[in-house]
């Protein structure tokens, strides 16, 4: 009795529960009422989010170089770039963050004077690859090998101008991108400030956003505005989309306080783009890994890389602009998709995705 009596608060009634009750009435009903439940309504504005636009406003550096002093060479060369990296992110199912940044890098470097084409075209198509690379390092989990990079996009690359790189001449661009960049790697982009605003709440309106900004971002005017007035007017352009409109978006607006009259002239620009917008170019969805190795071959040494394993020393990153292009040397022949899918090449290695396949920069 005494061990009874010890056990006895380790032991539960059962009496009182039927083994035999059928539950599947309750469950029914416990489910219905979670399902006729009402969506919880949307998370109100952050406070910090003033102090954040504040700061956010603060470091913005529109760049409005001369029309005819620009380090691309000409409205045509930025276009073929930044078109270049957007078709690279698209097709890797990177999200529109990291478009936004690989095509902030680029300007940063082109116009704010760190890059110039001169007689180097392809310069343009290496400083995009480094860019794209960058920024998905950033932004993405699952970061491809550069020679996955450069030809997922070769479907519709010009077979004349398909240009491969070297990984360590690749590397070695990314180096220099990064001086240019001052080692600042999350400039202001609009999404700084459209994703706090918006982000899960109204993902479908964000999409709209994402989609209109990104298409003007191959348009010459787009580094000549402020983030924040893109911003704006991609919230004026998707006004009474999924929701939008009304008090909310002036206080959207408000929030951002971008110049009125900046806020107004990319708010006509989308609007004057708004067809080619809609035919644009879609970003995001599942990061899944998409090889080019299985749709192109990959050459075992093609004739395109760049004869310039000299240049940008890794032994150290504050190597001048001049002596870099004074030990760039021209490209070979361009890679024709022809013979790129011609020629044999061992299979690239089962899985270099991760951040880790990355070799670490040198200091």
């Amino acid at each position: 009795m005494a061990f009874a009596t010890l056990f006895d608060s380790l032991y539960c009634p059962e009496e009182h529960l039927d083994l035999f009750h059928d539950t599947a009435a309750d469950d029914d009903l416990h489910l219905d009422l979670h399902l006729h439940q009402p969506p919880p309504p949307p998370p109100l504005l952050d406070d910090d989010l003033p102090a954040l636009f504040h700061a956010l406003r603060g470091k913005e550096d529109p760049l409005r170089p001369a029309a005819d002093d620009d380090g691309y060479g000409g409205v045509s060369a930025r276009e073929a770039a930044v078109g270049w990296a957007l078709r690279t992110v698209a097709r890797l199912g990177f999200s529109a963050l990291t478009a936004a940044l690989a095509v902030a890098y680029l300007d940063r470097c082109f116009l704010g004077g760190a890059l110039r084409l001169g007689d180097r075209p392809w310069m343009a198509r290496l400083a995009a690859v480094a860019c794209v690379a960058l920024a998905a390092k950033v932004e993405e989990t699952r970061v491809p090998v550069l020679l996955d990079l450069q030809l997922c996009a070769a479907e519709r690359a010009d077979p004349n101008e398909a240009y491969v790189f070297e990984d360590k001449t690749v590397r070695r661009m990314e180096l220099l991108v990064l001086s240019a960049l001052g080692w600042r790697m999350h400039p202001v982009t609009p999404l700084s400030y459209l994703q706090p605003l918006l982000g899960t709440a109204h993902a479908a309106r964000l999409h709209h956003c994402d989609t209109a900004l990104l298409a003007l971002m191959p348009d010459w005017r787009w580094p000549r505005h402020r983030p924040s007035a893109w911003a704006a007017a991609a919230l004026l352009a998707t006004a009474g989309w999924c929701g939008g409109g009304g008090g909310d978006d002036a206080e959207l607006l408000a929030l951002i306080d971008a110049p009125k009259d900046e806020m107004a002239e990319c708010a006509k620009i989308i609007s004057e783009e708004a067809a080619a917008a809609a035919g644009g170019i879609v970003i995001g969805g599942d990061n899944k890994r998409k090889r080019a190795a299985g749709l192109y071959s990959a050459p075992a040494s093609p004739s395109g890389v760049i004869g310039a394993s000299a240049c940008f020393s890794c032994d150290s990153s504050s190597s001048s602009v001049d002596s870099l292009f004074a030990a760039l040397e021209p490209p070979g022949r361009p890679i024709k998709r022809g013979a790129a899918a011609a020629t044999t090449a061992d299979p690239l290695p089962a899985d270099e995705e991760s951040r880790d396949a990355w070799p670490p920069y040198a200091a």
